[in-house]
């Protein structure tokens, strides 16, 4: 309701959003998987970023999802694609910089193990205030 009202406040017909259609949920691979079948796809299974991104753009299923758009936020221009890449490129997500280097860019592989590892599970709060030294006086 709080978005309803808010869109109305910038001028939205509130018709329009009542007949509008909800969006549904892409269920397309993310990113990791789509990286991982690519560096599967080169020697030894590792790889530098531009590699990954030129098997990623040779793929005809994965190349019409890449989203083309420059990224605003960089200083040179960027496809939005390269920068998501770059980013799911971390150590948490079962990815490793392997320590050695091509044409002036990291080497990077993938552990299955780590990245299984890497999941935590969100410990449950069981009754226990976030705060407990609220309310009580120092003195």
């Amino acid at each position: 309701m709080a978005r309803l009202r808010v869109r109305v406040s910038h001028g939205v017909n509130p018709d329009e959003l009542l007949t509008e259609k909800q969006r549904v949920w892409d269920a397309r691979p993310t990113f990791k998987p789509w990286i991982v079948k690519a560096l599967l796809a080169l020697p030894e299974g590792q790889g530098t970023a531009d590699e990954i991104g030129a098997v990623l753009l040779a793929d005809p299923v994965v190349a019409p999802h890449l989203d083309r758009r420059l990224a605003t936020d960089r200083r040179a221009p960027t496809p939005q694609w390269r920068v998501t890449l770059s980013k799911t490129l971390i150590p948490c997500r079962g990815f490793f910089n392997t320590g050695r280097k091509r044409k002036g860019r990291v080497v990077y592989g993938y552990d299955p193990q780590a990245a299984v590892a890497s999941k935590r599970t969100r410990a449950r709060k069981q009754g226990r205030a976030g705060m407990p030294h609220l309310g009580k006086r120092s003195w």
